[in-house]
């Protein structure tokens, strides 16, 4: 009997350069964008691993550190109604 077991292939871990792309800071001009990613790292804001002396990441703890941070804005629609609403209450 010949059981076939398939090993799930471990996620993909990101290098720092990676991390840079990932978030656009080689595009930002900053002349040293890695010290940014170790700067979020010593201060808790972004998950990592150390493999030997390396910091690793996963995708999905980059995704994390967008989704904590992201500014959610009010449709400009609804932004007028609630403008236009306390404009009422305060002439009254």
């Amino acid at each position: 009997m010949s059981t076939k077991t398939k090993l799930k292939a471990p996620n993909r871990l990101l290098t720092s350069e990676d991390a840079v792309s990932f978030f656009g800071l080689d595009r930002q001009g900053l002349s040293q964008p890695t010290e940014a990613i170790r700067w979020l790292c010593r201060t808790g804001r972004l998950r990592f691993t150390k493999v030997g002396r390396y910091l690793r990441f996963r995708p999905e703890w980059l995704e994390e550190l967008i989704e904590r941070n992201a500014v959610i804005r009010d449709l400009p629609s609804s932004r007028c109604a609630q403008t236009s609403a306390v404009q009422r209450r305060d002439l009254h």
